[in-house]
């Protein structure tokens, strides 16, 4: 079930990112979506959870390649506006909020599983990822910042457009569920 009482979205990438995981998270009924959930005092751009992979937190960030000065595992400075700025890391932020979100369903036990191999963790899979819909792939992987993260870790503006096929989604999602970190 896709979101549908969203007002308006902070950033334009954020709206094209909704329009793709509309398009490629069906049937909707196997799908629940979240845009700017609370968790912990944070709010991750979107969760997407599904019985298939579970719990997906994603990060969307509206920079074009050519903003990003530096990169470092905390931080990244930006230029905006003619100025210099310094951001977190969009795969740490990724990461923290996914870290929240483990340390919650663990606290709740609800979710939590019994099995000898799995004790104390998460029966679902949790993961992160980043979304840039204004890089592509081969600005990503040409850059001469090294901005942190391998590319299956984000998902770039060819396969965040609303044009982008189903089949995308699911070899992107297969790969996300790897990233668990449990």
């Amino acid at each position: 079930m896709m979101t549908s009482d969203i007002g308006e979205f902070e950033t334009e990438g954020e709206r094209t990112f909704y329009k793709f995981l509309e398009g490629v998270a069906k049937p909707d009924a196997h799908y629940l979506c979240w845009y700017l959930p609370e968790v912990n005092g944070n709010e991750p751009d979107f969760l997407l959870y599904s019985d298939e992979v579970g719990l997906i937190i994603f990060e969307v960030k509206d920079w074009a390649l050519k903003q990003i000065e530096e990169a470092s595992p905390h931080h990244f400075l930006l230029q905006i506006k003619r100025k210099t700025e310094s951001r977190k890391n969009p795969f740490q932020q990724a990461h923290d909020y996914l870290i929240s979100i483990k340390d919650k369903i663990q606290k709740d036990g609800h979710l939590i599983s019994k099995e000898p191999t799995y004790h104390g963790n998460p029966k679902i899979p949790l993961s992160c990822g980043v979304v840039f819909p204004n890089i592509n792939k081969y600005e990503y992987t040409e850059c001469s910042v090294d901005l942190g993260s391998p590319i299956k870790r984000h998902l770039s503006r060819e396969k965040s457009s609303p044009q982008a096929r189903r089949s995308v989604f699911f070899e992107e999602k297969m790969r996300l569920r790897e990233w668990a970190v449990l």
